[in-house]
């Protein structure tokens, strides 16, 4: 990785958020989650552009949970698609892999609505809710899409940031607010460089705060919840 000039630096450090470049599609992405500093999980992103331009995201994960005395496996895929220039997704959908039923969420965002169908034990339950301007996509186990909540971010305005966080498996949505902490750096493992980074807060009510870096493309590069000993590592910068 290449060390980018000082003018450079600045530049992406002092404007707003990040977007993404044109030829930066196909992009794929392998993250490790730890739990006090042990592999149980792992995420995998791969988004590609349709022919009307649409950005097209699609995941696996697997991860292990315990309840202290058992462990389970929770494996599962997403798909994402956003229109053209859009931070606000048309679909979702969240299918369950694990062993029993292949319970699955669908959102359909539309005219200032958006509609979740919930698919479990064969019954579908659906809502309709409005979904305002300020509304982002959110869920607990899926970190990818921290990348588009940040690239909300009013990096004029800067400071403490609020939005709505929907959450589909309750179909209604919950506050929370950004806030930018610093610029930094990693080092990757591959080329044994720095990378820089920006730093943010992330403040989900009544569930959990995290640290999100993203890297000068706004793509994640790291998420820590200290309270849960969780840190979710983009597979090249293992130490």
């Amino acid at each position: 990785m290449q060390t980018l000039p000082a003018l450079a630096l600045v530049c992406f450090f002092l404007s707003g958020s990040a977007a993404v470049a044109d030829n930066a599609y196909p992009y794929t992405q392998s993250y490790v989650i730890l739990i006090n500093g042990e592999t149980v999980g792992s995420e995998t992103v791969i988004e590609k552009k349709g022919g009307s331009g649409e950005i097209i995201s699609n995941s696996e994960h697997e991860i292990l949970l315990s309840d202290g005395a058992n462990l389970s496996r929770l494996a599962f895929t997403t798909q994402m698609v956003l229109p053209k220039g859009s931070l606000t997704p048309e679909t979702y959908v969240y299918q369950y892999k694990t062993d029993g039923p292949k319970d699955s969420y669908e959102l359909f965002i539309k005219d200032g609505q958006v509609k979740r169908v919930l698919n479990r034990n064969g019954i579908a339950n659906e809502v309709s809710v409005p979904w305002r301007p300020n509304m982002v996509l959110i869920e607990n186990t899926v970190y990818y899409q921290y990348e588009y909540l940040l690239r909300r971010y009013d990096m004029k305005k800067k400071g403490r940031q609020s939005f709505a966080g929907f959450i589909p498996v309750i179909g209604n949505d919950i506050p929370i607010t950004v806030t930018l902490l610093n610029n930094g750096n990693v080092r990757t493992d591959k080329d044994k460089k720095d990378a820089e980074t920006r730093n943010f807060r992330l403040d989900i009510s009544g569930m959990q705060s995290l640290t999100i870096s993203v890297d000068k493309n706004g793509r994640l590069v790291k998420a820590e919840n200290p309270a849960r000993h969780l840190s979710v590592i983009r597979k090249d910068m293992l130490p």
